[in-house]
């Protein structure tokens, strides 16, 4: 439980993953299912990954 509230930044961006994938069924009549498989997994992915992977990706956008 400490790794979820030190690393916060990570645990903010898989849960607004997931609700942007469960509200995107909501919203459209035939939703797309496998932008909402997308979704919710690369969120709970995110849930449970250290902020280290947010610095990681920052400095690879910089190397591009």
């Amino acid at each position: 439980m400490k790794n979820v509230i030190k690393s916060w930044k990570t645990t903010l961006l898989g849960i607004i993953l997931i609700a942007s994938g469960i509200g995107y069924t909501f919203v459209n009549a035939a939703p797309d299912y496998i932008l909402v498989c997308l979704l919710i997994g690369s969120g709970i992915g995110f849930v449970f990954s250290p902020d280290s992977v947010i610095e990681l990706l920052k400095n690879k956008s910089k190397e591009l």
